[in-house]
């Protein structure tokens, strides 16, 4: 289990989960959209604020995510009552 899977599975805070997983890049994104949550990649790039194609490229490991974005995914994980406050 990757750490955003540790971090759910044991109710981290938000700001804990971002302390863990500001390494994790793409495969986070990837776990949390598809395993968590169950969106598409458009989806989940609408709900960040990005579009789809930035979105792949930090999937795939050819951009790493900020920690703005790394922010907005703790806020749809909390939105989506996936991540505990």
């Amino acid at each position: 289990m990757d750490l955003l899977g540790k971090a759910l599975a044991a109710q981290e805070t938000a700001e804990a989960m971002l302390a863990r997983c500001q390494d994790q890049g793409g495969t986070m994104f990837t776990w949390a959209r598809k395993k968590v949550l169950g969106w598409d990649q458009r989806k989940m790039a609408d709900a960040l604020g990005v579009n789809y194609q930035y979105l792949s490229k930090i999937e795939n490991g050819r951009l790493s995510p900020g920690l703005p974005i790394l922010k907005t995914l703790r806020d749809v994980l909390q939105k989506n009552g996936k991540l505990k406050s």
